[in-house]
């Protein structure tokens, strides 16, 4: 069974956890960090090239950069674990190209990597207005992830801390933060932030001309979601009527024009 999958996985899945109860099947921290990592380059290193391009790239105001948009219908291998009629997800896939420069309608690196990285999910709730909250239930160390090798490139400083509490008190507070009534949504991400040289030139002027602007810092983000209720999934998938499509380009002007107001207060 895949880790990056629309399907909810059930809570036997996670990690190792003093607040979780013992099951002789969980897997070290390590262990499922390495997988999700593996089946994310995968979908980005060797799947993405194959998804649908849209035949024209999107605007996101106060951004520069252009957007480009990928769809694509996935189906899971099926396994041991699952059924051969799980329904394909369809993916959505935003890219887009920005300047390394403290520049209006751009960010460089280190904001990318303050935006993105550090506390996303609080920072996402800042500049997304459909994000109201925010609730960790687990977390783990860096200590216990260590660093991860994947393919002679090395991962580390996961963005992780430890906190520990009961496995009662864990249930209790996801019946306690759930308001009645709440139409429950699934989804499932993989998300890359990657800096770009520029390509040399032959020209020996053109390359000068180059290696004077800055670099570009590309940014990947691939989604499947089901927002549930009565939304029809055509409803959804549709960019006229505020579907997916858009909803995740709006996104690149949303941080844009908060890393320029967090830019202007320091």
């Amino acid at each position: 069974m895949p880790l990056i999958q629309l399907q909810p996985h059930p809570f036997t899945i996670l990690p190792s956890h003093p607040s979780l109860p013992p099951e002789p099947a969980r897997s070290e921290v390590r262990q499922v960090a390495n997988a999700a990592l593996q089946e994310a380059l995968e979908l980005l290193n060797s799947d993405l090239p194959t998804w649908e391009k849209d035949s024209k790239t999107r605007r996101s105001p106060p951004a520069n950069a252009e957007i480009r948009l990928l769809r694509k219908l996935r189906r899971h291998e099926p396994t041991l674990d699952t059924t051969s009629n799980q329904k394909p997800e369809f993916w959505v896939c935003r890219q887009s190209e920005h300047h390394d420069a403290t520049l209006v309608g751009s960010a460089s690196w280190t904001e990318f990597e303050d935006g993105l990285r550090s506390e996303h999910a609080e920072h996402e709730m800042e500049y997304t207005p459909s994000v109201t909250g925010v609730e960790r239930l687990l977390q783990w160390t860096e200590q216990e992830i260590g660093e991860l090798d994947m393919n002679g490139v090395n991962f580390k400083d996961v963005d992780v801390e430890d906190q520990s509490t009961t496995p009662t008190a864990i249930y209790e507070k996801i019946k306690s933060t759930v308001p009645k009534r709440t139409i429950f949504a699934n989804y499932a991400s993989v998300e890359r932030v990657a800096k770009k040289n520029r390509a040399a030139e032959s020209s020996s002027q053109i390359a000068s001309e180059r290696l004077a602007q800055p670099s570009l810092v590309q940014w990947t983000m691939a989604t499947t979601s089901d927002a549930g209720g009565l939304i029809p999934q055509w409803v959804q998938k549709n960019w006229t009527l505020g579907g997916v499509p858009r909803a995740v380009v709006a996104d690149v002007g949303l941080f844009i024009d908060w890393t320029a107001k967090r830019r202007a207060s320091t």
